[in-house]
């Protein structure tokens, strides 16, 4: 692939709430789905991309792309490999506790030179999460010369864009994005960050038809 344009999942109530939900079935909201749609519409138009509409095996970005593929006139290529992070036991916990969580873990010990790995009670290890992530992203390139279309996941598309452009990672909050936000990296060949966590497109997605605004839920998750 030349160029990947990463969307995270619409909004869920969870989402709203700050909750993170690594594998926990989540579907979209009302607001999700508004979302969806936006974002399909900011779609048409733009480049072409390669094969179909790849996501994650999980509901709320199953439908998400769903939504997107049908106005793009493409396929749905669902993959497990996309899947979020597996928090375990501590899904249904906030973003900062599950950042605090990580960084108490993974502090270097004397005579280290770096972060340990880390495993979430129950889930997944940081260092599985990183191989999965690489090997799904590599494999999709490999397989598609031009533009690639993904929709996944919050956590992943912060450590899929930390592996690509930052060497720290503890500068990869930086990399954070919103629900149903337009993130683009072009690879020249190396990766340089077009856009990241542009969400103009949800202007107005807080207001459903003939109803009175709210949150817009572009909360972590």
């Amino acid at each position: 692939m030349n160029r990947i344009l990463l969307v995270r999942h619409g909004s869920t109530d969870h989402n709203r709430a700050g909750l993170m939900r690594g594998w926990t079935d989540d579907p979209l909201s009302a607001l999700g789905r508004r979302q969806a749609a936006l974002t399909a519409a900011a779609l048409m138009g733009q480049e072409p991309t390669a094969a179909g509409v790849f996501c994650s095996t999980l509901p709320r970005a199953v439908e998400t792309a769903q939504i997107l593929a049908q106005a793009l006139a493409l396929p749905v290529l669902p993959r497990d490999d996309l899947r979020e992070l597996n928090l375990g036991d501590m899904e249904g916990q906030t973003e900062q506790a599950l950042w605090d969580y990580y960084l108490r873990q993974a502090a270097p010990e004397p005579g280290h030179a770096g972060p340990r790995d880390v495993v979430f009670p129950g889930g997944e290890s940081i260092a599985g999460f990183m191989h999965r992530t690489r090997a799904a992203l590599a494999d999709i390139g490999a397989r598609h010369a031009g533009a690639v279309l993904v929709v996944s996941h919050g956590v992943q598309t912060m450590l899929a864009l930390g592996l690509w452009l930052e060497p720290d990672v503890t500068r990869w909050p930086a990399y954070r994005v919103d629900n149903c936000s337009l993130t683009e990296v072009a690879f020249e060949p190396a990766p340089r960050l077009v856009r990241l966590n542009d969400t103009r497109h949800l202007r107005g997605a807080d207001r459903p038809a003939g109803g009175p605004a709210a949150d817009t839920g572009l909360a972590s998750g």
